[in-house]
């Protein structure tokens, strides 16, 4: 970080100059992008950066590769927000959590480069807060409380596009989430606070590593997903 700001890698700045590429162009959903060598010598980069950018841009949902045909600007999944995913996407919760995983470890990896101090500070501050909530058994408390974390965690990634996607994605899982909560005891709620304290731990260390292990393990020990998998 340099007078205050975050980091920007390669990779990072490649996937802003791409977005930036498809607005100025006037590019729409269905057309095809330049191949990746040209994108690495129009943008000056090595085409190892741009393959990591496009599949970043998979990831969030924005691009799809098409084996022998290209790349393809798709439909951006923030303006579908505020839409049921289930029923847009035919997913059921579980897929929805798998989904959201990925985008939120994409999210917390960029944290761990970018994340100011203000932003680790306010991480830390929601953590606390749903620490009280538990001491006070207030599981409703708690819930709102997890799902500022997570939309802080979207937020320090300083990423507008990959914010918004994740925000979406949040909120539409969070009606189910509180349904599958309902079953909260003190071990249940324990657990939970242990595994959101670790992620925000892991991104104040900028450590990457721990810090996707710390997601996974949130996501894949949550009730819908630690069921599916058994």
């Amino acid at each position: 970080m340099a007078n205050g700001q975050p980091v920007r890698s390669k990779t990072t700045g490649t996937i802003d100059r791409i977005l930036e590429m498809i607005d100025s162009d006037g590019l729409t959903p269905g057309q095809r992008l330049p191949s990746e060598r040209a994108l690495a010598a129009d943008l000056r980069v090595s085409r190892a950066t741009v393959r990591e950018a496009i599949m970043a841009l998979q990831i969030a949902g924005r691009v799809e590769s098409r084996s022998g045909d290209g790349t393809y600007i798709l439909e951006a999944p923030a303006q579908i927000g505020d839409s049921d995913i289930k029923v847009q996407a035919g997913l059921d919760i579980t897929d929805a959590l798998e989904y959201r995983m990925a985008i939120e470890i994409s999210a917390a990896v960029l944290s761990c480069a970018r994340a100011r101090k203000s932003d680790v500070m306010r991480m830390q501050a929601v953590v606390e807060a749903m620490s009280e909530c538990l001491e006070d058994d207030d599981y409703e408390g708690y819930l709102d409380a997890t799902y500022d974390l997570h939309l802080a965690i979207g937020q320090a990634s300083h990423s507008k596009r990959l914010s918004a996607v994740h925000r979406a994605l949040t909120e539409q899982t969070r009606d189910e989430e509180w349904l599958l909560a309902e079953s909260y005891n003190p071990e249940i709620a324990a657990h939970s606070m242990q595994l959101h304290r670790e992620m925000v731990s892991a991104i104040a260390a900028r450590d990457t590593e721990r810090t996707v292990k710390a997601v996974e393990a949130h996501y894949i020990e949550f009730p819908a997903l630690s069921e599916s998998l058994v």
